[in-house]
């Protein structure tokens, strides 16, 4: 652990120490090529060179789901964010941030269920590996498919050698692949779940302060039962952090795209967001229409209704978001610049002009693929067409399967299809459910022709326009003859031939027959134009990553669901004019919250939550966060309003990830005596 510490300190002190640090996610690869940097920037003297990056904290992270967690005793105790198993704690009865437990022995713990947690072991370079075994001639999708088998294959030989759970992994859009051997945890019991003194329903959305005790306390388990015995754990720190402190955090960010050209920026925020949120309202407005509030339609859909409010108050605040920031100006700016420099080179443009023109090209397509995605997805919102076209998929699929793994994923689907019948009569009406297929035909109709299905124009004559007439009539005529609205004939549907299907007259099953087709061609233009964008956009991450040595940077690549690390300063920040955010909230501001708990008091001005300048990437990123030392201060648990383009663009002066304090964490500890040996076992100095 010495050598932890020692190394930590090194980074955090110096790291940090460069105007534009805490911008990254960095992989742990990486972090050779940043000492390089460090050291031709004198950050780094010869001496702290030869220790600054010996010994990385790796084995004490461990991979929870899509978050990270760490080891905190020498007996398998982990700490992670109540988010981060939030859905299976509902499962075994807490479904509320409010329902407080503490196992008083490890007899008492209780199994949680659906969470996986992963110890990275070692990560490999494949890239060369791979290369050198796809034929460079190959179409983009036969090169896809050929680096999905090797993929694989490399994969199941990995697993055949070891007891690891191997996966291969990219970084830079493709430009590099990694073999990540990693060993699974048999079992994860709950500890500790604390009293969260202020719910998340109740803290503001996104908003500073929050007063989140963002925790839980799990055991990791042997296959036989026994404690895990991690290689090593971390110290908590009793005494905590003060603003200006360097911290660090190891996450697992799952998505991000900092690379996305100014058009597809500009693309995606001012025409794909802007039609979504028209559709949400047009949807909602429908079912409102037609099941207004207090009546039984409206019971059966309360959930879509929620589910679409939520997101399109979550769109909405993007684009206002947008419209505030300077995201589009940076990336202009950011574009006119690459391009500049490329043309400053008569090498440069004959290399690197070819692929902007081609990147170009393929978004474009991309956009128009987009357009009628979106209003597709709105249609599949219409549940029994949707509901024919899955039952036929599955049923050809049950007879098509090859291997145990295509078996696998068909007993998956019909799962689910049976989950979604024996809900569907609490969920569905005839009426609201015409209504709605009708609606977002009228809005398919009106795409321009490059977005257009010739068969479903055909099927519902939209070649000369949209006919409301014509196209009622049809759905009428398919709704009034099929078997798919009696509850007992939906179930019978799932275990049928695709056979029997072909055969039948039912009008909405022969629908889905006559359609297949067509969903086959969309699948296969989608993996078409997925996978020339798999191969443009590696091309594009080299143009990036030159462009960043030539300005003496060092490139990351974006977020994919693998190990990064950042670093930043534990810092408030300026939301608006004439207003500063304290980079602490405190029990003292706690105890002033609606429904604040009896452990809220106005007594102590005890840290609860702090900002800092990390790089993060969402609203539920995860990460254990350190200190100087080495030591763990902090978990993040989310981002402030300026973070909800985190996802495309770093703002040094806004950007803020929220963590939890962990003095707060041993403060709880403290008040209760079901909790309190969990600090003697953790060993915890005050």
């Amino acid at each position: 652990m010495r050598k932890f510490y020692r190394y930590i300190a090194v980074l955090l002190t110096l790291c940090c120490s460069a105007a534009a640090a805490d911008e990254g996610l960095w992989q742990p690869q990486q972090l050779p090529e940043l000492k390089q940097r460090l050291v031709a920037q004198g950050l780094l003297t010869a001496q702290q060179q030869a220790d600054a990056f010996s010994a990385l904290p790796l084995n004490a992270v461990v991979r929870l789901n899509n978050c990270s967690a760490a080891f905190v005793s020498a007996s398998g105790l982990l700490l992670t964010n109540y988010a981060c198993v939030a859905n299976s704690l509902q499962h075994i009865g807490f479904s509320t941030p409010q329902q407080e437990f503490s196992a008083a022995n490890t007899a008492d713990e209780i199994p949680l269920p659906g969470v996986r947690a992963l110890l990275i072991q070692q990560v490999q370079n494949v890239t060369v590996q791979l290369n050198r075994q796809l034929d460079a001639s190959a179409s983009a999708s036969e090169r896809a498919i050929a680096l999905q088998r090797l993929s694989q294959k490399m994969v199941d030989e990995c697993q055949q050698r070891s007891n690891y759970l191997c996966e291969v992994t990219s970084q830079h859009d493709g430009l590099e692949y990694y073999l990540v051997k990693s060993e699974p945890v048999a079992e994860l019991r709950l500890v500790h779940l604390p009293l969260s003194a202020v719910s998340s329903e109740q803290a503001p959305n996104w908003g500073w302060p929050r007063y989140q005790a963002d925790y839980v306390f799990l055991r990791a388990y042997t296959a036989d039962k026994t404690a895990f015995k991690p290689a090593a754990h971390l110290t908590l720190s009793a005494t905590g952090i003060t603003e200006g402190d360097t911290v660090m955090a190891a996450a697992f960010p799952q998505q991000s795209s900092r690379y996305a050209s100014a058009d597809e920026v500009r693309f995606l925020f001012e025409q794909y967001y802007p039609q979504s949120v028209q559709y949400r309202q047009q949807a909602l407005a429908l079912i409102t229409q037609l099941a207004p509030p207090g009546s039984a339609r409206a019971r059966q859909y309360q959930d879509l209704v929620r589910s679409l409010q939520q997101s399109l108050l979550e769109e909405q605040n993007m684009i206002a978001r947008y419209q505030q920031s300077s995201l589009q100006q940076r990336k202009d700016t950011a574009t006119q610049q690459l391009k500049a420099w490329i043309a400053g080179s008569p090498v440069r443009q004959q290399l690197y002009q070819p692929r902007l023109a081609r990147l170009k090209q393929l978004s474009a397509q991309q956009q128009i693929m987009a357009q009628r995605d979106l209003v597709l997805t709105y249609l599949s919102r219409a549940q029994l067409p949707t509901l024919a076209r899955r039952l036929y998929k599955v049923a050809l699929a049950r007879e098509q399967a090859q291997d145990s793994t295509e078996q696998q994923q068909v007993a998956a689907e019909m799962a689910q299809l049976q989950q979604l019948i024996s809900e569907m009569p609490e969920q569905f009406d005839v009426r609201v459910d015409l209504e709605l297929a009708l609606h977002f035909l009228r809005q398919y109709a009106s795409l321009p022709p490059a977005a257009r299905i010739a068969a479903l124009d055909h099927y519902f004559a939209l070649g000369d326009g949209f006919n409301q007439e014509i196209v009622r009539h049809k759905l009428e005529t398919m709704y009034r003859g099929t078997s798919l609205r009696d509850v007992e004939q939906r179930s019978l549907w799932l275990d049928r031939s695709a056979k029997q299907f072909e055969k039948s007259r039912d009008t909405l099953l022969s629908f889905a027959v006559a359609m297949h087709k067509v969903g086959v061609e969309l699948d296969q233009q989608r993996f078409e134009l997925a996978s020339q964008l798999a191969q443009i956009r590696p091309l594009m991450m080299e143009i990036h990553m030159a462009y960043a040595e030539a300005n003496g940077q060092l490139a990351y690549a974006d977020a994919n669901g693998t190990l990064r690390l950042s670093f930043g300063k534990v810092k408030g920040y300026q939301p608006v004019d004439a207003v500063w955010y304290q980079p602490f909230s405190t029990v003292q501001g706690m105890a002033a919250q609606p429904q604040a708990s009896a452990l809220a008091t106005s007594e102590t001005p005890l840290p609860v939550n702090f900002l800092s300048t990390i790089d993060t990437c969402g609203r539920g990123s995860s990460a254990p966060t350190f200190n100087a030392r080495g030591e763990l201060v902090g978990l993040m648990f989310s981002g402030v309003a300026e973070n909800q383009l985190a996802n495309w663009h770093y703002d040094a002066k806004r950007s803020r990830a929220v963590h939890l304090d962990i003095r707060y964490l041993l403060w709880q500890l403290r008040q209760s005596s079901a909790s309190r040996h969990l600090l003697d076992e953790m060993a915890v100095s005050f």
